[in-house]
């Protein structure tokens, strides 16, 4: 948890060396307004020397207690207010400067660790990723020293030339000691081995992972086209049909409409055909070998 306050009292005017206690922070910034630049004070200790500059007016002082990291980035914590109280000047008062940094340069002193950091571990990653092909020996002058260095990823071990030595001579741990150069190299090329089968299996996991999820996708997109493809067909069916159906509903309707013509014309003719009989009766009209005679009752 983050805190920040002042130790050792209130502050005062004209006061020098005075600290605040910081907790879960890196740096405190200090100013005397929330705008222009402030003075970036690094914590040491879990404490932070306020510049004695802010402390020669009375008034506010504010402060921000500011983290730095990967994690982070840059952020402020806690944001903290004081007041300054007033006082008459110390006849003895000595004024030792601060530097007055922003918010920038502290983010840019950040930046450059940071690289320095990472120039390091690049130049310790290459160093362990030199791959050990093989080691030899050769033979030095004598009352020179041992040495050991490296030629196109070769170990080059030179030995100082002496007396004879019969390896019954020599006892376990001398023996170890000379194995250890030769044993740490194939230790050396074991790690950086099985560094490169387990990089390379992880790739060829990666590749598989993507060459199902492309085939997958594929296998998706054909589907896809196939359901398009029949959408369109059943389309072309319906539309088809409502044609048909429109057509047939037409038709039916026309001979509907031709039928009801058909029976108000028999209605008609029907009818007709009712009155005619009707006034040959009325008349007494008969067809006597092919005419038409109108019959009277004799004496009438």
């Amino acid at each position: 948890m983050a805190a920040l306050q002042v130790l050792d009292g209130e502050l005062w005017q004209w006061d020098t060396g005075r600290e605040v206690e910081v907790v879960g922070c890196e740096q405190v910034h200090f100013a005397k307004s929330t705008t222009g630049t402030c003075y970036t004070v690094a914590v040491a200790d879990s404490k932070a020397k306020i510049p004695d500059k802010l402390l020669q007016a009375a008034g506010r002082m504010y402060a921000w207690a500011y983290i730095t990291g990967e994690a982070y980035g840059g952020r402020t914590r806690i944001e903290a207010l004081w007041d300054v109280k007033r006082r008459a000047k110390p006849a003895e008062y000595i004024y030792e400067p601060s530097d007055q940094r922003t918010i920038k340069d502290a983010e840019t002193a950040r930046d450059e660790a940071k690289a320095a950091q990472k120039a390091a571990e690049a130049a310790r990653d290459k160093a362990v990723a030199a791959e050990v092909k093989g080691a030899r020996a050769t033979t030095l002058a004598s009352g020179s020293e041992a040495t050991a260095t490296m030629e196109n990823n070769v170990l080059v071990v030179g030995v100082p030339k002496g007396d004879a030595l019969r390896y019954s001579d020599l006892t376990a741990e001398q023996i170890a000691e000379l194995k250890k150069p030769a044993t740490d190299a194939a230790a050396g090329v074991n790690k950086v081995n099985n560094e490169f089968k387990q990089l390379k299996a992880s790739v060829e996991t990666a590749e598989k992972g993507r060459s199902d999820a492309e085939a997958g996708r594929k296998e998706k997109e054909t589907e896809r086209r196939q359901d398009e493809t029949e959408r369109k067909e059943a389309e072309a069916g319906r539309k088809t049909a409502e044609q048909k159906r429109e057509q047939d509903s037409t038709k039916a309707l026309a001979d509907a409409q031709a039928a009801l013509k058909d029976a108000k014309t028999a209605a008609l003719n029907y009818q007709s055909i009712i009155d005619s009989a009707a006034a040959v009766t009325a008349l007494g009209l008969k067809k006597v070998n092919g005419k038409i005679c109108q019959m009277r009752k004799v004496g009438a």
